[in-house]
Order: structure tokens, then sequence, then C-alpha cells
């Protein structure tokens, strides 16, 4: 004869969810309810920042304090523009330096462009039909 699963229900006033495992009622409480919660908190002086996992933690760190950011800067000579988005650098020397490398004439977007056309495989192979 097939066990029957027993459920745990969860004892927080109003609460109507229900468990399979300890562990995820455990959880539960500790997402919804704030029961038993160990906080993680900010290690940065002044911030008040917590969290209840440390890869949110780590994320915050990475966002907000910058912590292990890859800075990309400017390749032109005396500029001393940086970025933590790669994406922001060719932007940057189109406006500040003049720049429009990799520019497909037909959609005004930076692709690869085909040497011979100047213009993206996106716009080279589109059907008219």
């Amino acid at each position: 004869m097939p066990r029957i699963p027993r459920y745990t229900k969860c004892d927080h006033r109003g609460c109507k969810h229900t468990s399979k495992h300890t562990s995820d009622m455990k959880r539960h409480k500790s997402e919804v309810h704030n029961i038993d919660v160990k906080w993680v908190r900010c290690a940065t002086i002044g911030c008040k920042y917590k969290c209840k996992r440390a890869y949110d933690m780590k994320r915050h760190a990475d966002n907000v304090h910058k912590t292990r950011t890859i800075w990309y800067r400017c390749a032109q000579q005396g500029c001393a523009y940086t970025s933590d988005q790669m994406s922001d650098i060719p932007q940057h020397e189109r406006f500040a330096h003049d720049i429009w490398d990799n520019i497909c004439d037909s959609c005004c977007f930076e692709k690869p462009v085909s040497t011979k056309y100047e213009i993206c495989n996106d716009c080279l192979y589109v059907d008219d039909n």
C-alpha cells in the first residue's frame, strides 16, 4: 500500500501554507513571516542594508558598493572616462570623440557591419516580400 505524504500546516495565524518537508516549512516561515531569520548585514560602514541570503548580499555589494566591479576605460588618448558597463564605451566614443565605427548605416545600431556595405547582417538580409 503506497504511503500517503504527510503535510505540515504553517502555524502562523491566518496562513494556509502547507509543506511536505520540514525544511520547506522552515524556509516558508523565514521568507514569508520572518520567523527564525538569520539576517545577513552589509559590512560597509554606514550601510543599513540587510537580507536573508548571502547571494542577495553579494549582489547588493556588487551593485551598490561596486565590489568586484570590472571597470572599462575609454581607449582614446588622454580620456579618463570609465564605466562599469562595457556597452557604454562605444556610445561614449561616438558622442565624446565622434567615433562611429561598426554603426550600421541602415538601422544606426552598433552591430558588426559588412566592410563592403557598412550594413549589419540584420538589415542586409531583410526579406522585402
